[in-house]
């Protein structure tokens, strides 16, 4: 259900455990409640995620309200009044409800409370929010192999093509199919079941970075360092173009596959062993996702051959088909990557198949 939200003249009690009424619905029958203590998406992304509950709007609650209500995440922005990046987020989600794969909005509106990543404060200036239904399953970053030495139990992969990779393909190509480019294909921002029941459990999350494929000028952020698209980081686009998140996926079914953060090739510094040990200055972190993409690019030249004998690649995977076609995803070089995700998807459950039937466990 789609609700139109208002933003209440006072402020709601608060509830057990921690939760506080936001706004009610425009007929007054339902309340939007979030749980105190919101999370900020990332350092670079200043947005808050709060958990929360469509509840019945009343004067007092129950546990018995609470327990069983629908759960919801509420995304603010730290901007007051109006924020166009948030609105375009709210629009690209508008465009995707009823669609398998993706966050469902429920609703969006302005609250009277200002709202900071580890506590609520109050605020005169109002904050514009819109409200999802929350993802259930596990970040993609859990479903990580390491193909290294001994491989994993042939099932395991077969699952992780099944239930992982020709879904997310699938979900990327819907995404096109309607003239939106996510920009930020990445296993942190993708959800499955760990034990799912069907091909349909994988959601694609975090469209806050997200366009439109008609866009007349690219957006200027940049998404997760390893698996945005290296004519992205470096700002080398003229326009929004899909065989970004072809990138991305490329990327994530590396980093799946192979156990490791993101790509590397013989040469390059390792910047996630920097990054373990400390949290870079806004400065640093500049530095280091410069050079990082800078060595990236600077293998553009190189045929499918000459980059897989560079790349940090498990040597299992190196010598299947599939570990040549992957290649084409992630190549640094944007003409040489297939853009039609359909296509991308068919060709995965296909070299997929041959990897966990015959190139593998041969």
């Amino acid at each position: 259900m789609f609700f139109t939200l208002k933003a209440p003249k006072i402020s709601g009690p608060v509830l057990f455990p921690t939760l506080r009424i936001i706004a009610v619905t425009a007929d007054r029958k339902k309340a939007i409640a979030v749980q105190e203590g919101g999370k900020q998406v990332s350092p670079e992304d200043p947005r808050q995620v709060f958990q929360g509950h469509v509840l019945p709007n009343k004067e007092t609650y129950a546990d018995a309200d609470v327990i069983g209500a629908p759960k919801i995440e509420v995304t603010f922005s730290p901007i007051p009044l109006t924020d166009g990046d948030l609105d375009l987020e709210r629009r690209i989600l508008s465009d995707l409800v009823g669609i398998p794969g993706f966050p469902q909005i429920i609703g969006s509106g302005t609250s009277p409370t200002r709202y900071l990543a580890s506590r609520m404060k109050a605020s005169e200036r109002n904050s514009p929010f819109f409200i999802t239904a929350k993802v259930p399953g596990s970040s993609l970053s859990d479903f990580a192999l390491n193909m290294r030495g001994t491989l994993p139990q042939r099932e395991t992969v077969v699952r992780l093509f099944e239930y992982v990779l020709a879904p997310l393909a699938t979900r990327i190509a819907t995404l096109h199919d309607r003239e939106i480019i996510h920009r930020n294909v990445a296993p942190k921002n993708a959800k499955a079941r760990r034990t799912p029941s069907n091909t349909n459990s994988l959601t694609i999350t975090n469209f806050g970075l997200a366009n439109w494929l008609t866009s007349l000028t690219p957006r200027p952020e940049i998404g997760e360092m390893g698996f945005a698209a290296p004519e992205v980081a470096l700002e080398q686009l003229q326009h929004e173009d899909r065989r970004a998140d072809v990138y991305g996926f490329g990327a994530t079914c590396f980093a799946l596959l192979s156990g490791e953060a993101g790509i590397l090739y013989a040469g390059m510094e390792n910047p996630w062993t920097t990054l373990r040990w400390k949290e870079p200055t806004a400065d640093e972190a500049v530095n280091l996702r410069t050079t990082y993409y800078e060595g990236i690019g600077s293998l553009s030249q190189l045929n499918l051959d000459g980059l897989i004998k560079r790349i940090d690649l498990p040597s299992a995977l190196k010598r299947t088909a599939f570990g040549k076609y992957l290649m084409r995803l992630i190549h640094p070089n944007i003409a040489e990557r297939p853009s039609n995700m359909h296509q991308v998807a068919d060709t995965l459950k296909q070299l997929g198949g041959q990897l966990t039937e015959v190139e593998l466990y041969d």
